[in-house]
C-alpha cells in the first residue's frame, strides 16, 4: 500500500514537471488528444442526444399507459407527471 502510494505521488509530481515546461511530450499528448477528439466527439455526442431523447419518450409512453390502464388518466396527471419528470 506503501509503495503504491508512493509511486502515485511519483507520477503526479512528474506530471506537474512534465505539463509546466513549454514543448514537450506533455503538450504533444494534450495537443494529439484534442485533434483526435474532435473526430469523434461529434458523433458521439450525436448519437448520445438520440439515445437520451428515445429513451425520455419510451419513459413518458411508459408512464402515460400504464396511467391509462388504471384509468388514472386525466390532464392534470398528465401536467402532474411532466413537471415531475422535468424537475426530478
Amino acid at each position: 500500500m506503501k509503495k503504491l502510494f508512493l509511486i502515485l505521488l511519483g507520477v503526479i509530481l512528474l506530471s506537474d514537471f512534465i505539463f509546466a515546461s513549454g514543448n514537450n511530450i506533455g503538450s504533444d499528448v494534450v495537443l494529439n488528444y484534442s485533434i483526435h477528439t474532435s473526430k469523434w466527439y461529434p458523433v458521439f455526442k450525436q448519437a448520445s442526444q438520440f439515445i437520451f431523447w428515445a429513451l425520455a419518450v419510451i419513459e413518458l409512453i411508459w408512464i402515460f399507459s400504464i396511467k391509462a390502464i388504471e384509468g388514472s388518466l386525466e390532464l392534470s396527471g398528465i401536467f402532474a407527471q411532466l413537471i415531475r419528470l422535468t424537475f426530478l
